[in-house]
């Protein structure tokens, strides 16, 4: 279940100003949710405190003060911007089960980016990608109908120590490039604070530590851990702890409380969820009859298995069309390291730089011809002939190297680097 972390009409503001007239510059803090606005010259800023002083402005607007105030607590916003071209974009920050752990883009592994993108990537949501005027920000977009109008909402999301940050630009009429650069020009007036001293995220843990156990003095309930490895690859990790018979157990997690005894052996076992690759903390608090309570924090690690790794790549790459061939050749520079994959018929080999450099032919227009090669510089020897059908899963290297063709025809074709070849079906 979805944890409300942040409410942000209930979080105590430094407030630098009280109120923002058009014109002037101001700045507004938000310390318990790390964000800092700076308004600029004809902005309106406005949060659910500043709500009655901009009464008459959002009167003239045709906004219903007591329905926004709502709005604000519901969308838990921090702040909105009405900005000089009609935009209105407000920031929202949430905390759930999934955002802690997700944590944050920087720590994210790749399989969470993939999950990351997909989540805003489809209905109601559409053409979400990495933005590139800012490092580890997500830009989607969607459309909405209301009055019989349809009214474009572009967003620019991050996930920071486990919140999700999200800027809305919407407005009637707008483009939607143009409210993607009014989200642009908020985000340049926001500043993200360091994350306070008491946070769950501002320190390391343990993680990949075996604790030392409790050993039994005749006064604490004695507590040590059995098989267990600070590594899991498994999707569900049972942890089992022994301890004297008939112990009540408590097990902090994240995100839920865990009870139960120890049986006759003095063992209990308790199965959690492993599923993302992030580091877990579990606190185990074990009380034996006539004993005083023991606690043990016990960390654990989620790795990927190599099959799992593998998987993750190839959801992360993109087909050879949609980033277009003629784009690579044109411009081989500007697609360094993205993943691709792609199939092709195999026409030759070459040595680059001691490595065996195979030459595919990825586009089949007519059953006999064959255009658009590639070379994959492969990391083993493989097995192949001519005219061999395989799928490659690789990235692109940046540049081009020189080809002739069965006609004699010469040409410079792109480079992969080889992460995997998958045969398909001979011709």
């Amino acid at each position: 279940m979805m944890r409300k972390a942040c409410l942000p009409f209930l979080l105590t503001l430094l407030m630098l100003v009280t109120h923002i007239q058009p014109g002037f510059s101001a700045s507004l803090s938000f310390p318990d949710s790390g964000v800092l606005i700076n308004s600029q010259e004809g902005w309106r800023l406005l949060t659910a405190e500043t709500l009655e002083e901009e009464a008459s402005f959002l009167a003239e607007k045709g906004i219903d003060k007591e329905h926004l105030r709502a709005d604000y607590a519901i969308s838990h916003v921090l702040f909105e911007v009405f900005l000089p071209g009609g935009e209105r974009v407000r920031m929202t920050t949430l905390t759930t089960e999934r955002t802690l752990a997700w944590h944050s883009t920087e720590r994210m592994a790749e399989m969470d980016r993939v999950e990351f993108v997909n989540a805003f990537n489809k209905a109601p949501y559409g053409n979400a990608a990495w933005s590139r005027a800012f490092s580890g920000m997500l830009r989607s977009e969607y459309t909405v109908v209301a009055g019989g109008v349809l009214n474009g909402n572009a967003l620019l999301l991050t996930l920071r120590a486990g919140n999700l940050y999200t800027l809305t630009s919407t407005g009637q009429g707008i483009p939607m490039e143009q409210l993607h650069k009014a989200n642009e020009a908020v985000m340049n007036a926001t500043v993200f604070l360091p994350p306070r001293p008491d946070s769950a995220f501002s320190g390391e843990t343990n993680a990949g530590v075996v604790p030392t156990p409790i050993m039994d003095d005749g006064v604490v309930t004695p507590i040590q851990l059995i098989d267990f490895s600070p590594v899991t690859t498994a999707d569900d990790t049972t942890i089992t702890i022994e301890s004297l018979p008939n112990a009540d157990v408590l097990v902090k997690t994240a995100n839920d409380t865990l009870r139960g005894k120890t049986d006759i052996d003095g063992r209990a076992g308790f199965t959690v969820s492993t599923r993302r690759q992030v580091a877990y903390s579990y606190t185990f608090t074990v009380e034996a009859p006539n004993r005083k309570a023991s606690r043990l924090q016990v960390f654990l690690e989620r790795h990927l298995t190599e099959a799992a790794k593998e998987e993750v790549y190839r959801l992360s790459a993109r087909t050879l069309e949609s980033i277009g061939y003629k784009a690579i050749v044109e411009s081989p520079g500007s697609h360094v390291k993205k993943p691709i994959y792609f199939k092709g018929s195999a026409a030759g080999f070459t040595d680059l730089e001691g490595f065996p450099c195979l030459l595919l032919y990825t586009a089949n227009p007519t059953p006999d011809a064959w255009t658009h090669p590639i070379w994959v510089i492969l990391q083993t020897a493989v097995p192949l002939k001519e005219g061999d059908i395989r799928t490659v899963y690789g990235e692109l290297r940046g540049d081009t190297l020189p080809y002739t063709d069965a006609d004699g025809n010469a040409g410079e074709a792109p480079i992969v680097v080889c992460r995997s070849l998958v045969a398909e079906s001979s011709p």
